[in-house]
């Protein structure tokens, strides 16, 4: 997940990196974690726009594939299985030792390993070891930019403006047509194991070609000015939220989907021309802020180690509670077999941004980490 700067963005004609995605990357990794902890204490819009988070990034990478690409497929391929099958399947490994110390621990999670969880599993379900779920994610993020690669080879080449306007409307409608029969294909009940795949990679394709619609044509004519942007942005939200009876929200992970096969586009969309232009807004004080630039370039390690920091945060309060003999209400049980159980003391829900932190922190601790491991050790690049 790359954030440099890759073409001609007439906003940014004089920055090799685009900070707008760096701030993107940051909003949405935070997004990520606070869903998988109730919020956190944090809400950011989310009774607004619920249904960007994910398809940003498969967005941003749509935003920042290139012209060259579509010449050279399969060294595009390439880099991508380097940059996200690789290290996914190292992780994987790694957790599969993690969970097999802990369950000798006296932590039974995750444990049994088979060739299927530590092979097929990562493509096909993600949730194998619990700790790494949120690395779901990865497979057919993957996936997404093999088929467009794949699908754009074959293609006649356009060079002409209105050939680029043609070719890349044509193929936002094909695909958003091809992601509305995932959607119905999820909802009449086939998602599971390989159906599973198919229901995310004709998902997240719309998403993908949305970036790349955006960068090659949309985006000279976004001009509005912030004021009548973000009220035509949230009258348009709110007519879906009217037409849906609620805030779309649904499970992506499963391809849970109800209503409108229209509608996740629809809302994801929308979701993703709020963030993007707030991230516009925020660019010149926030762009080039350490924190925002350590956790964009983070977002590999925090899909895959956020759980473990949850973890970190538990394992305090249970020292607490076995030797201090503070928060009875602790559930040793459930701390010991559930690595969804979140322990708030006193149940005061403003605590889970102790979660929230210790999910963003550790994994931007191990990023870095790795990064010093890989200037140390040139042979290991391909772990970071």
């Amino acid at each position: 997940m790359t954030v440099k700067q890759t073409g001609t963005d007439p906003s940014h004609l004089h920055s090799r990196t685009d900070y707008r995605f760096r701030i993107l990357y940051a909003v949405g990794m935070v997004a990520v974690v606070t869903t998988h902890c109730s919020s956190g204490g944090l809400y950011l819009l989310q009774d607004w726009f619920d249904s960007w988070y994910l398809g940003i990034f498969v967005f941003a990478a749509g935003y920042f594939y290139r012209f060259e690409e579509e010449r050279h497929p399969l060294r595009y391929i390439g880099r991508k299985t380097k940059h996200l099958l690789v290290p996914l399947y190292l992780w994987n490994f790694a957790y599969a030792l993690i969970v097999t110390i802990m369950g000798k621990l006296g932590i039974p999670q995750g444990v049994g390993i088979t060739w299927r969880k530590l092979f097929l599993f990562p493509l096909t379900n993600g949730h194998q070891f619990g700790y790494n779920l949120a690395a779901w994610f990865v497979a057919p993020l993957f996936m997404v930019e093999v088929v467009m690669a794949l699908v754009r080879f074959v293609l006649p080449a356009a060079h002409e403006r209105r050939w680029v306007v043609i070719k890349e409307a044509v193929l936002t409608l094909l695909f958003i047509a091809t992601g509305a029969a995932g959607v119905k294909l999820a909802q009449s009940g086939l998602n599971e194991g390989w159906y599973l795949v198919l229901d995310r990679l004709l998902y997240f394709l719309p998403f993908f070609q949305a970036g790349v619609l955006y960068r090659r044509v949309l985006e000279y004519h976004d001009r509005l000015c912030n004021t009548e942007y973000f009220i035509l942005v949230f009258l348009i939200d709110l007519v879906l939220c009217v037409i849906n009876k609620g805030l779309p929200t649904y499970v992506y992970s499963w391809c849970n989907f109800t209503g409108n096969p229209l509608m996740p586009f629809l809302s994801g969309f929308v979701g993703i021309a709020f963030w993007l232009r707030a991230a516009r807004v925020m660019e010149p004080v926030m762009g080039q802020s350490r924190i925002v630039n350590l956790i964009a370039g983070s977002t590999f390690s925090i899909m895959e180690n956020q759980f473990m920091g949850f973890m970190a945060v538990k394992a305090l309060f249970y020292a607490a509670y076995r030797f201090l003999h503070i928060f009875p209400t602790f559930d040793a049980h459930a701390f010991r077999t559930q690595y969804n159980y979140f322990f708030l003391p006193y149940n005061v829900q403003q605590t889970r941004i102790l979660y929230v932190i210790a999910g963003i922190f550790l994994p931007v601790l191990i990023q870095q980490i790795l990064v010093w491991f890989r200037k140390a050790f040139p042979f290991s690049r391909r772990l970071t």
